[in-house]
């Protein structure tokens, strides 16, 4: 990383072929995020919601959407709401077992990462306490009251 670099915020509103193109909006339109959301096991619905509507999305607003720095763009909180909607109405369409259905790899880009679980601790660098993923799987809780 070559450190702070101020700039003005960049998009390219891209398809992959053609500016704007359709953006690929065949990868999050209704019939791909129910094709999402019809999934039953957490493997194949994250592979399909990150290789789908979520990365999609990063691809098509591009810019500053597509590296690591997506978070410099205000559409990338918009954006993942919307992600961890989907994922809360998957995990509610059956509470008991989806709400503790959890894994993938560690990191991106290094082999043998490891596997997350429902163990690992998220650390908030002391803005607040840090906290087990099992702990936020449920957005249905007290911690977070949220429902869509």
């Amino acid at each position: 990383m070559k450190g702070y670099e101020p700039h003005c915020l960049a998009r390219n509103w891209n398809s992959g072929i053609a500016f704007p193109g359709d953006m690929l909006a065949d990868s999050y339109n209704k019939k791909a995020v129910d094709e999402v959301a019809a999934l039953n096991n957490y493997k194949d619905f994250r592979y399909k919601l990150e290789g789908g509507p979520h990365g999609a999305i990063h691809s098509a607003v591009g810019g500053d959407m597509s590296p690591a720095t997506s978070p410099n763009d205000p559409i990338f909180f918009l954006h993942h709401a919307q992600i961890d909607r989907l994922w809360t109405l998957w995990q509610m369409e059956k509470p008991e077992t989806r709400t503790t259905e959890f894994g993938g790899p560690k990191t991106q880009n290094r082999s043998n990462p490891g596997e997350a679980t429902l163990d690992d601790v998220m650390p908030y660098l002391n803005l607040v306490p840090d906290i087990k993923v099992s702990e936020v799987m449920n957005t249905q809780t007290a911690k977070f009251c949220n429902s869509y």
